[in-house]
Order: C-alpha cells, then structure tokens, then sequence
C-alpha cells in the first residue's frame, strides 16, 4: 500500500489508541512502527513528546507553540488554533555526543560555537573534570546539539560537523 494509506493507518489505529485511554482532550503523544501487518502501538502517552522535540525542535522548525495551545487547552481556555498553522519551514536536526567514558580533561570548540548562528541548542550533561561512565543507555550521552538549515539534509550535516568535528572531548581514561 502506498505512504497515503499507510499514513492513514497509522492515524487511525492512534486515534483508536488514544480514545480507547479515555483521552479525549489534551496532548497525546505515540510511538508506533508499520509492519507488514499494519500500524503497531509501542506507546500511548497523555502528555508532549519530550526530548526537545515539541518545545524546541517544532517551533524552529514551524513556527508552531505546541505547548502555548497546550497550556491554553489545560486551563480551560479555548485554543487560537490559527497559532497550529505553520510560518516556516525549514530543516532541524539533533545529534548525540558520545566520547569514550573516562574522566574529561577539556572540552574544545564551545567557544566557537558562540559564533554559528545555525547552532540554536546546545546542552551537555558533563563538564571538564567530570567523570564519564561506559554508555549503557541514553542517560549516559554527554549531551546534544540542535542546529537548523534551509531543509533537513543542510540541518542535519550542520549537527554532525558540531559533534564530530566542531567539538572535542580530551578524555583521560580512569586509573
């Protein structure tokens, strides 16, 4: 089946999904995967997606304050749903610092990214002296960076040139 009908199953087995909770006001939120078989919930949640996808990713990409509209639903007030209309569209990417685990002697090439105006989120877990354990999770990554560009490819290899060539761990491996 072609992407319009898989999208459509997607949706419908969401919405299915959703009001089978008894959400039927708020945010809803979901992971799902299409097999050959159909739309598969992973996860149903009442609440916004996090990981700076809806407070930072979808308004730079957009223009839309999801949580605005969100807040105004939660408190009884009735959305100004013109504020879900897209004024922009242009590309976002995140990308994940991973430097071997040890202790971080420094950390080279913040400083310049003061500069780069395509850089729009930079956070880090971890500070030099800071020891940094084995990865065993995504708790365990030394911290993120969100750029933009004019479409998702230019944003996404702004991301990758920031964690892999922009900035540098200097580890020291634990004694």
């Amino acid at each position: 089946r072609g992407l319009v009908g898989s999208e459509m199953c997607i949706r419908d087995r969401f919405e299915r999904a959703v009001r089978t909770l008894g959400i039927n006001i708020g945010p809803a939120k979901g992971d799902m995967v299409l097999t050959e078989e159909g739309a598969k919930v992973i996860e149903i949640a009442a609440r916004l997606s996090g990981g700076n996808f809806c407070d930072v990713k979808v308004p730079l990409s957009t223009g839309i304050d999801i949580v605005d509209v969100v807040i105004d639903i939660s408190t009884g007030k009735v959305p100004d749903l013109s504020k879900l209309t897209p004024v922009r569209n242009v590309g976002v990417a995140e990308r994940f610092f991973f430097p071997p685990p040890g202790k971080i002697r420094k950390i080279k090439g913040l400083k310049y990214l003061e500069n780069i105006d395509w850089v729009k989120k930079l956070t880090l877990y971890y500070t030099e002296g800071d020891i940094l354990p084995s990865l065993t999770s995504h708790t365990a990554r030394a911290g993120s960076v969100v750029t933009v560009g004019k479409n998702a490819k230019q944003a996404i290899e702004r991301a990758e040139e920031v964690v892999n060539e922009i900035v540098k761990f200097e580890m020291q491996n634990p004694e």
